[in-house]
């Protein structure tokens, strides 16, 4: 290259780090002035990302929770583990914004350099393979790049002819991002990701010749993609938290980068994140994590409720990103709105939502909740479409599966999802989509829904809801699944939740498992249990006895089975088997650790009913529970023995269903006498440290014959 091309390209490279329009979300100049100032006040943050840097400089790398040391040059299409996940990871060049970082708090020039020839070592090898330049990637690379450009922009020995090529690069990425949208991208998470990669590249590259139609193109597929993708009642169409979670940033950050460049965003855009936010929250355990719905991890829920506070002037974000006792780092708040957005979110109000518990019909999710302390009750039910033709990727076998929490810690879970990963002799991925591996209930050992690879599935379970009340006192909920309608002799379940939250009793859940159908089938109960708690397993069950006990730390879960007839020998005690043994949890991608899991299992003719309540201990002592079907114990039994002066709930749900196409729910205080001169349905019974609340059903037979007639 002779001398006055070199001049070239020194002035144009000049120009671009001097140019001041369009704004990032900081501008280079002041880069290592906000750095510093998250440093100062939240110092475990930046260690983090200093760790991250310093083992880059040994070539050094953690995805998935597998390390892997280069001797050397980078491959970049290396798989330690087999594992095609790593690579991508690999190839999305998250950390090379933890060496900014690193390199604007102690101004070594290590940490750039480091950059700079892992830039330049990418972009020496074609990018022409599914490994490397995946479209997904490419979308993710194109946001990733520019942040790591902003952190380095200011740096003094940043070579004129590597930031021209990368600008190149950066050109090229934008045009695949336009070529490889197909079919796929408007109705999956992929579509979100990439249009999130092309926005950056239209709005911060006015320079490119394409910018003015990539921003049309841009806005153009949001409005497509929050039209087929976020359904009316905010869910992601995927049904699974995590990839809600990553969609919500992937229209999050281009809306704020719009408005910091006056440049107009659809209505429908912003819309749609608002509904997708306030499912977020909603959805939201008491430890303010996400329950693992589908592929999902144990993500935090706070950043983009923070965020979503700040940036919609959302109040109740906040309260809940807070809670009572506040968050100890605004760095989400820090690193996206700089030292004015935190003192702006500061100043904010917080307002707890006007409502505990919320249903979320289109999704199929129910969830019920006490208040919005750390110390909440919880559930979240899943009683909604199980596999959806935009998400059978990310699909488990888990109809009317729950997640519960108490005294603000998790105590039912979904296992996660563990790998994508599908060869080798045992395949993880297919266990942890496995109905066994969620709560529910697993008939003759088989799937509700055939997992068979990939997107593949073969019989896929219908599910629905028939039954959402939910008020101060009472929450309730009733759905449906016909997974194993296809087995010579059908069979359909539904579970009944009913959630006693006033808070001067003792609260508990009451599920109710009716199996209706015709012969004889193996009944399994799964109940998983968070890694960590101490789960006491059941005493022998007395051949007499159809019921059993756990006790997980200091809640109480009793087991009723109302069976009409049991197979096999009944002298050999094994009407009912209980027991507890170790499985999985993951509660991220690539790690699974030990935890206890329940499994209560009955040979036994239809239909059958299992019923279960989890009990609160109060006061510190383990609480008596008995369950029962009818009318319960005798009302002198109960009498003058709480602070309600033996005065107890009884549940009535309507044996015929409303105009809706649903139950409806009447809870009442009244005398229990009451509830026996009710007529028909199916009645059950919980005494708790001697209170009694009773219930009356319609009769899931009856329900069943319903949905066989296609009229649920």
């Amino acid at each position: 290259m002779g001398l006055r091309q070199v001049k070239i390209e020194v002035g144009r490279w000049e120009d671009f780090r001097r140019r001041t329009h369009p704004r990032f979300f900081f501008h280079p100049e002041t880069a290592r002035e906000r750095t510093l100032y998250i440093a100062k006040r939240y110092p475990d943050e930046v260690e983090r990302s200093l760790a991250i840097a310093d083992a880059a400089l040994r070539r050094q790398f953690t995805f998935e929770h597998l390390t892997h040391r280069f001797e050397g040059e980078i491959d970049w299409r290396a798989a330690p583990s087999g594992d095609r996940e790593w690579t991508y990871l690999l190839n999305r060049h998250s950390w090379w914004t933890d060496l900014g970082r690193a390199y604007l708090l102690t101004g070594e020039e290590a940490y750039a350099r480091e950059f700079a020839a892992e830039l330049r070592g990418w972009m020496s090898h074609p990018c022409d393979d599914d490994l490397t330049c995946r479209k997904l990637e490419i979308g993710i690379r194109a946001r990733n790049w520019l942040w790591a450009l902003y952190h380095f922009l200011a740096w003094p020995g940043f070579d004129p002819r590597t930031g021209l090529e990368m600008l190149e690069s950066l050109r090229e990425h934008g045009r695949r991002l336009v070529q490889v949208y197909g079919e796929k991208e408007p109705v999956s998470n992929w579509g979100m990701v990439e249009t999130r990669g092309l926005a950056y590249l239209a709005m911060m590259f006015p320079e490119f010749p394409e910018a003015m139609d990539w921003r049309d193109t841009v806005f153009r597929r949001f409005e497509e993609q929050v039209a087929k993708q976020v359904l009316a009642d905010g869910w992601h169409v995927e049904l699974a938290s995590s990839y809600h979670h990553a969609v919500i940033s992937c229209l999050m950050e281009p809306v704020l980068l719009a408005r910091i460049n006056e440049v107009p965003v659809p209505k429908a855009m912003e819309t749609a994140l608002i509904r997708m936010l306030e499912c977020e929250m909603y959805t939201a355990q008491p430890d303010r994590r996400l329950p693992r719905l589908g592929d999902a991890d144990a993500l935090d829920a706070r950043p983009v409720l923070m965020r979503g506070a700040l940036a919609f002037d959302r109040p109740e974000f906040k309260a809940v990103a807070e809670g009572s006792t506040g968050v100890r780092t605004l760095t989400p708040i820090a690193w996206l709105f700089g030292p004015g957005g935190v003192q702006r979110y500061q100043g904010m109000k917080a307002v707890w939502p006007a409502e505990t518990s919320k249903a979320f019909p289109d999704a199929g999710y129910y969830v019920m909740r006490s208040d919005w302390s750390r110390e909440a009750g919880y559930l979240v039910f899943d009683c909604g479409p199980v596999i959806t033709g935009l998400g059978r990727s990310h699909s488990h076998s888990d109809a009317l599966s729950i997640v519960l929490s108490a005294y603000g810690r998790p105590l039912l879970v979904d296992p996660g999802r563990y790998t994508y990963f599908e060869d080798g002799e045992m395949s993880w991925r297919k266990e942890f989509k496995s109905t066994r591996s969620h709560n529910t209930v697993v008939v003759d050992g088989l799937e509700q829904s055939e997992y068979l690879g990939g997107s593949n599935w073969g019989k896929i379970a219908r599910a629905g809801c028939v039954l959402w009340h939910g008020d101060r006192v009472l929450d309730a909920v009733m759905g449906w699944h016909d997974g194993y309608s296809r087995l010579e002799a059908p069979v359909g379940h539904m579970r009944a939740i009913f959630y006693m939250k006033e808070p001067r009793r003792l609260q508990y859940w009451l599920i109710i498992d009716s199996l209706v159908g015709s012969g004889e089938h193996l009944l399994e109960q799964y109940w998983h249990f968070a890694p960590g708690l101490e789960v006491k397993p059941p005493e022998k069950i007395p051949a007499e006895e159809y019921r059993c006990e756990f006790i997980a730390d200091e809640i109480v879960m009793a087991t009723l089975c109302d069976i009409s007839d049991i197979g096999g020998d009944r002298a050999s005690g094994q009407r009912v088997q209980a027991e507890l043994f170790m499985g999985w949890d993951s509660p991220d991608y690539g790690l699974k650790i030990p935890a206890s899991v329940a499994r209560i299992a009955m040979q036994t003719q239809l239909p059958a009913d299992i019923v279960t309540s989890g009990g609160l201990v109060r006061g510190g002592q383990m609480p008596l529970v008995r369950l029962g079907k009818g009318n319960g114990p005798p009302a002198a039994a109960l009498a003058g023995t709480g602070e309600d002066g033996g005065n107890r709930y009884h549940v009535l749900v309507s044996k015929a269903r409303s105009s809706t196409g649903n139950y409806e729910v009447r809870a009442t205080r009244d005398d229990l006498h009451g509830m026996e001169r009710q007529d028909g349905g199916k009645r059950y019974w919980v005494e708790i440290d001697g209170l009694c609340d009773r219930f009356i059903m319609p009769d899931p037979e009856e329900i069943w014959a319903w949905r066989q007639a296609g009229s649920v």
